[in-house]
């Protein structure tokens, strides 16, 4: 009975793992470009939109629309006022760490999809919840 049980606990983890694997992955790659700041904006930088877009999500839960950013970006300067220098502060130590953190959670989040797909007898059955917890937070976050 002990062998079946820590076989269906096996199981559940990786149902679970796989499932959700597409959601660790986005937030651990987002959360490494955000430790390291470059969702901020200081004098004369702007991020990429795409740093923009997956800062909201991670931080807001909602992909910020674009006339919504028209409205929230300040107004140009004068045309007679000198450009400033795009400055970004070096990150800290501990931001250095948490963007590793992320990027390392990725590779480890990877390995398990591919060792969870690796397994013949329940391939389809893996791929289908792969599949699912790449749809579900996709359907959610443009409802």
């Amino acid at each position: 009975m002990k062998a079946q049980s820590q076989r269906r606990l096996r199981q559940v983890h990786l149902w679970l793992g796989l499932f959700f694997a597409p959601t660790i992955l986005f937030f651990a790659l987002s959360g490494s470009v955000q430790a390291l700041g470059f969702q901020d904006r200081n004098a004369g930088y702007r991020p990429p939109e795409w740093i923009n877009l997956i800062a909201s999500v991670h931080k807001h839960g909602y992909l910020r629309r674009p006339d919504a950013q028209r409205t929230a970006t300040p107004a140009k300067p004068a045309a007679d006022a000198a450009p400033k220098q795009a400055k970004r502060a070096f990150p800290n130590a501990f931001s250095l760490f948490a963007a590793l953190l992320g990027l390392l959670l990725a590779v480890a989040t990877a390995l398990g999809i591919w060792i969870g797909l690796l397994n013949r007898r329940d391939r389809r059955t893996s791929i289908l919840l792969l599949a699912g917890g790449t749809v579900l937070p996709l359907l959610l976050l443009l409802a």
